[in-house]
């Protein structure tokens, strides 16, 4: 009997595919889903039939938690969501006298290289003082992404690692679909309201000068979101909606048409939405900012571009006058792509992982 418990300081909107596979499959011990905060919860759907099952701690320490869960601490692996989890601490302290196992769920620090300069040096600082702090009681790192080991090399943090993919859970038998480039398809962007951060500015600016084509932006969240709000309304092509959980953003995908994804990050540790270009069969844009935008070259499902006005226009341009079949045939590569890497698979590889550990 090993328990596996995760600790996130939110709920996991983007590890949720995998998180019910591994709950279903799991079968030496139980899974716990402990969450310190109810934060996100409509647009992750906790609050609309989730089907995970968290377990909010209210101010509750983790041992207190563990008591409550009958959880015996010594025979159990703690898979904390980052270096700065909300558990993390108090978990390194229970290790010092129980020998349990921790695995820590992160991005890359290096992605955010492309941030200035001098705030890419003091978020570099801070993760390597709170390195210090935790690494003799980490066991295993699991990477969000497929460049994470290679970017976390650069800083020399040595640790037993998986990468894996954050596949969405969708109850999908879908092997081919519609995808149309003429004037009726729309474009959309799922994400944080952030304009520099998120390439907003870019994908506003351009469908500001090109009216025939409609934009839809998801998302109600985010440092620019009034700025953003105020803007969409000078353009009547683009329409703003409110989050939603993952497999309605997958409905919405397909009953709207959706021709393309947009995801011009300046900074994107594990950017969801490639993930889910990659599940709906819709072709995505993204940036080589973006740490997973190896997906998207390997399944030959979109395009990849250095995060400039210019790359992106041009794209942009060249994508509103591609012949549908060429379009068809980068739907295709993406559902064929996601047969190997999809939530079930990913669960699997992970658990196989943890076993070694």
């Amino acid at each position: 009997m090993r328990d596996i418990c995760f600790w996130f300081d939110k709920p996991a909107f983007a590890f949720e595919g995998i998180l019910l596979q591994a709950t279903s499959m799991y079968s030496k011990g139980r899974v716990f889903s402990f969450c310190k905060s109810e934060v996100d919860a409509d647009r992750c759907g906790i609050n609309s039939g989730s089907a995970t099952k968290y377990i909010f701690c209210h101010g509750k320490s983790v041992r207190e938690l563990l008591s409550q869960n009958n959880i015996d601490a010594k025979n159990t692996i703690h898979i904390v969501n980052g270096l700065f989890s909300f558990a993390l601490d108090e978990l390194c302290l229970l290790r010092s006298t129980c020998p349990f196992k921790i695995v820590c769920l992160t991005e890359p620090v290096s992605c955010m290289s492309r941030l200035p300069k001098l705030e890419y040096l003091y978020k570099l600082a801070k993760y390597n003082n709170r390195k210090r702090d935790v690494v003799k009681f980490i066991d295993a790192v699991i990477f969000l992404g497929q460049n994470g080991p290679k970017l976390f090399k650069t800083i020399r943090w040595n640790f037993k690692y998986l990468e894996i993919s954050y596949m969405p859970q969708l109850n999908s038998s879908i092997i081919q679909r519609p995808v149309s480039v003429d004037s009726s398809g729309r474009f959309l962007y799922i994400g944080r309201n952030n304009l520099r951060e998120k390439g907003l500015n870019y994908i506003i600016k351009w469908f500001g000068k090109n009216k025939n084509q409609k934009l839809i932006i998801i998302g109600n969240y985010g440092k620019d979101y009034k700025r953003i709000k105020k803007a969409v309304k000078k353009h009547p092509n683009i329409e703003q909606v409110e989050s939603m959980n993952m497999r309605l953003l997958f409905d919405f995908i397909i009953s709207n048409n959706v021709k393309c994804i947009l995801t011009p990050s300046l900074v994107d540790g594990c950017n969801v939405n490639n993930y889910l270009s990659i599940a709906s069969g819709t072709p995505c844009i993204t940036t080589f900012n973006s740490n997973n935008y190896e997906m998207i070259q390997k399944a030959n499902s979109g395009f990849v571009i250095r995060h400039t006005y210019k790359e992106f226009e041009k794209i942009m341009d060249n994508f509103t006058h591609l012949r549908n079949d060429k379009v068809h045939d980068l739907s295709t590569n993406a559902l064929l792509y996601s047969r190997e890497r999809n939530a079930f698979n990913e669960a699997k590889r992970m658990l196989e992982f943890i076993s070694t550990i």
